[in-house]
């Protein structure tokens, strides 16, 4: 108990230096600036309008005070909510918008980092190869490529649910359970691409834990797993409902066009963003928008 104590708080202090590093001079500027002009002011302004909102007139969320008269006009956007909780109480003390974006966005990639690393070291039982994980999880290229996007570096819970996940099906402890179904949840809060990308998840290790195992051994394991998923699923779908009127209500659709313009092709496993310094510039004759794999 005293070794994992340690390690993790070891850990925390190399991750919280990782993150600082890998984003500078963004720590340097908690409470004057910003990584990006674009899409971080969007996201500002929607962690502050979950606070405001959620003390005022939670019922009308997503009725949000831009785009008037049109309503669900936060549909327009992610909602943040997974990530803007861990925002409430830095607003309670009064806080800048700007700092609180700051913190919260350093905040989603050092925990990525830990979420990483925990699941790492259960599984391998080796500290270096968890600190490898935990780097390569919240720094890739890849994430560094998407900082003016804050919700995707929120994919702690997206790693922490497949931990809690692994330990229900292998020891049966309800905690273990229990764990998982939150972390579910407030994984499709921090970000809807992970939302998805955490059923595909679970999925392919029910399938394989289950053919494993086999279907008698492996049933009452299965089932709990469903329950545990249906539970996260009444709390998340209420809250993304309005994603489905608003669509419907101002006809906003995703064509096949798009999704081919901003789908995933092979190079974009060999371009790094603009912002690495190291190599980005050897591989960007493959570059596209949104393309650095």
């Amino acid at each position: 108990m005293r070794v994992r104590l340690r390690e993790g708080v070891l850990a925390a202090i190399f991750f919280l230096f990782a993150t600082v590093l890998f984003t500078w001079p963004i720590g340097a500027h908690v409470a004057d600036g910003l990584g990006d002009i674009w899409d971080a002011k969007l996201n500002a302004w929607i962690l502050h309008w979950d606070f405001h909102q959620a003390f005022s007139d939670p019922i009308h969320l997503y009725d949000a005070n831009i785009f008037y008269p049109d309503r669900y006009a936060l549909a327009f956007s992610e909602n943040l909510l997974g990530a803007a909780l861990f925002a409430f109480p830095f607003y309670a003390a009064g806080m800048s918008t700007l700092a609180v974006y700051n913190i919260v966005f350093l905040l989603g990639m050092f925990l990525s980092a830990m979420g990483a690393w925990a699941l790492a070291r259960e599984v391998t039982g080796d500290p270096l190869a968890a600190a490898v994980a935990g780097v390569v999880y919240a720094f890739c290229p890849w994430r560094i490529a998407q900082i003016p996007h804050i919700q995707f570096q929120w994919g702690a819970f997206l790693a922490l649910a497949l931990l809690f996940l692994l330990r229900w099906l292998d020891g049966g402890r309800r905690r273990d359970l229990i764990i998982f179904s939150i972390c579910f949840a407030w994984n499709a809060l921090c970000n809807v691409h992970y939302a998805l990308f955490s059923g595909f998840l679970v999925g392919v290790v029910l399938a394989f834990e289950g053919l494993g195992a086999g279907w008698r051994a492996f049933r009452s394991r299965f089932f709990g797993t469903l329950v545990a998923m249906a539970a996260a699923a009444a709390v998340v779908l209420p809250l993304l409902a309005p994603y489905a009127v608003a669509s419907k209500l101002y006809g906003m659709q995703r064509g096949t066009e798009e999704i081919g313009v901003f789908s995933g092709v092979w190079t974009d496993f060999l371009t790094a963003g603009g912002q690495n310094k190291l190599y980005a510039p050897l591989t960007q004759k493959w570059a596209k928008a949104e393309g650095e794999l």
